[in-house]
């Protein structure tokens, strides 16, 4: 029993200075040899970076994520497919993204991936809406992270059902709903229908555009907000006689 315990303790042992010596000669060799070459040679890499970007790849990968064991960061954008500003050349694993979200905001991202997927990336047309996800990749120059294509889709995108609201005056708006409240039976269930169906249009093409992905609920939380006093008077347009 003591022998085991023994031996136990002494694998323990030399697995834990296998451990230090390897972080300790990580750093020796990004401080001391890479990371100096790469600063004073600026666009060249140094000769080891192949064999120390295999090797040390658990390292690099702490110190790119702030020396930190934190999960791989995940981001999702939806928007029209614009042609980018600067085009990558196919053979390289490296492109742009140029994508017009429903906040009309134009992003520019620079991404790498698998050829596969890359290739998909490729075929799509500009103008079409999309879906990306990107994680991240470590990249070959240095030890830090680029956006990495996880997945890409094409979304045929529904017509935007949303009823613009219009300037009421209060004593309009307060008509309206109380109409809208007031109607009788067979309006009422005609009424509360074209509401429901409505809402339930306005739910799906949000969840096609993603415009509500960044709020709390997403949009599920804007349900009850898209049924506004233009939706109410156009439920009244419909179905009161």
């Amino acid at each position: 029993m003591k022998k085991m315990g023994f031996k136990l303790i002494f694998t323990l042992g030399i697995c834990t200075l296998l451990f230090l010596a390897y972080v300790l000669t990580f750093y020796f060799v990004l401080n001391q040899v890479v990371r100096p070459f790469e600063r004073t040679n600026q666009f060249k890499k140094h000769p080891l970076r192949p064999i120390y970007n295999v090797a040390y790849y658990p390292m690099r990968k702490f110190i790119a994520n702030g020396s930190s064991f934190k999960s791989e960061r995940m981001e999702e954008y939806y928007g029209t497919l614009k042609r980018p500003y600067v085009i990558a050349r196919p053979e390289k694993r490296h492109r742009w993204l140029r994508i017009e979200t429903p906040e009309q905001s134009d992003i520019l991202i620079g991404f790498t991936g698998n050829i596969s997927i890359l290739r998909k990336f490729d075929d799509i047309e500009y103008e079409s809406y999309v879906r990306v996800v990107f994680g991240t990749a470590l990249t070959e120059e240095h030890d830090r992270f680029i956006n990495r294509l996880i997945s890409v889709e094409v979304i045929e995108l529904m017509d935007d059902p949303r009823i613009e609201d219009n300037e009421y005056s209060d004593d309009k708006r307060r008509a309206i709903e109380s109409r809208y409240d007031n109607l009788a039976d067979k309006d009422q269930i005609c009424a509360k229908k074209f509401v429901s169906e409505y809402k339930d249009r306005v739910l799906e093409h949000c969840l096609q555009a993603g415009y509500a992905r960044n709020i709390g609920g997403g949009c599920f939380h804007l349900m009850p907000y898209s049924v506004t006093t233009a939706v109410l008077d156009e439920a009244l347009n419909l179905c009161s006689k």
